[in-house]
């Protein structure tokens, strides 16, 4: 199928089934300064208030058809400026500048399930993961599956790479590598992860909660003084390894009071299973985001992790579920649930809340001019971080009512 969209209209011709015209729902631009940046928009089933269709009358048939793709990801080459993007229901295609607006193609694939995400590796090869846990490949038109990466049909959430080291994350636990372009991959079991030193906001007694379940209690170390003496575990403080809770009885003397430990990621009693919607490959280092606010990283390769972000409170925590990630020059940003957004200037040792003024949820998340964040997400979220504070989008103006994800920058200005 071929698509053009002008000013004005839109029009498509499938020329393998009737000279009819079609309408493809395709893209919203938000033009910054210095910047253009495309805004693809993962177009739900349910979502509401999406943009006006519209589409001319076949010549051939005087018949007004609509159709409307759902995409979910998208990606630009490099060499020709081409967006390649994926989406619900085995959709693939490509968008081109035709100079008057933009020429979409959509290929025919067999594959029935949905493409959550479309990434450019080594060697110019380009993947895609679907919803039930398979890698496909794409070369101009052609989309061919390689692998599965799930038994249980998890479905495969983010792609990324450095060098020639692929990792792909998703549901349950879905962590795997290749290092051959995709054709192969090693599936990445997360045993115990390390949780560096916390210091306890106060000496006073009482509970603390550490943020985790499934607590290795023989690698607990609590360092932490009562009358001259170190604390001893059911006299001064007590530990639910399962449910992650410190109780602590007496008073600790002057100085700091800490704890450290290894845990698996998960729920009580069920450590491993996790989702995993962001990976970010960088050098030397990869890291994980997902649900339970974890931020995982490690330095080899997948052997060993540790625990980022971690904190202790009092009250439970209503922890954040991170949906996407990306860095750029040493820099980390995720975005998740609830308009929660943290950056990382270090590479991911430490990180900041950007609180936004917004509760729906962030799918979307890039830098640009290097180092300034912007994100996207549902109903049209669409926003700048720039002077220390979120420069948002008009979305009334601008029409913005649909779930955002992609941020593409165009190059040609």
């Amino acid at each position: 199928m071929d698509v053009g969209l002008g000013r004005n209209r839109c029009w498509a011709r499938d020329t393998s089934i009737k000279k009819w015209n079609q309408m493809i729902r395709i893209s919203a631009a938000w033009q910054l300064p210095a910047t253009r940046l495309a805004v693809l928009w993962a177009i739900f089933a349910i979502s509401w208030g999406a943009p006006t269709l519209w589409a001319q009358n076949s010549p051939d048939t005087g018949v007004n058809f609509i159709r409307t793709v759902d995409m979910v990801s998208a990606i630009v080459e490099d060499d020709t400026g081409q967006i390649i993007f994926s989406g619900k229901s085995g959709v693939v295609g490509t968008l081109s500048d035709a100079g008057a607006g933009m020429v979409a193609r959509i290929f025919r694939t067999d594959v029935k399930d949905d493409f959550l995400v479309i990434e450019k590796v080594a060697n110019d090869i380009v993947l895609l993961g679907s919803s039930k846990g398979d890698i496909y490949t794409y070369q101009k038109g052609d989309v061919k599956k390689i692998a599965s990466l799930s038994a249980y049909s998890e479905p495969i959430l983010d792609i990324d790479s450095h060098a020639d080291l692929i990792w792909a994350s998703g549901g349950r636990g879905l962590l795997a590598t290749s290092t051959n372009g995709g054709g192969d991959w090693t599936g990445v079991e997360i045993g115990t992860v390390i949780q560096p030193e916390l210091t306890l906001p106060s000496r006073q007694p009482g509970v603390w909660y550490l943020g985790v379940s499934n607590i290795d209690s023989e690698s607990v170390v609590f360092n932490a003084q009562i009358n001259g003496r170190p604390a001893v575990i059911d006299e001064d403080f007590e530990l639910d390894v399962d449910e992650g809770r410190l109780t602590v009885f007496n008073q600790l003397d002057q100085g700091a009071a800490s704890i450290s430990f290894r845990f698996q990621p998960g729920p009580p009693y069920r450590g491993g299973d996790v989702t995993w919607s962001a990976v970010i490959a960088d050098a030397g280092v990869v890291t994980l985001a997902g649900e339970f606010g974890l931020i995982l990283q490690s330095t080899d390769q997948g052997k060993q992790w540790v625990r980022r972000d971690g904190v202790i409170t009092r009250e439970e925590p209503a922890q954040s579920y991170w949906l996407c990630g990306a860095s750029r020059n040493g820099k980390i940003i995720l975005g998740g649930a609830a308009g929660k957004i943290h950056l990382s200037s270090d590479s991911g040792l430490t990180w900041e809340p950007l609180p936004i003024d917004s509760q729906e949820g962030v799918f979307g998340v890039d830098f640009i001019d290097d180092d300034t964040p912007i994100v996207a997400g549902a109903v049209g979220l669409l926003g700048i971080y720039r002077g220390g504070s979120w420069a948002m989008a008009d979305r009334t103006v601008l029409g913005l009512r649909s779930w955002g994800k992609n941020m593409l920058q165009l190059t040609g200005g």
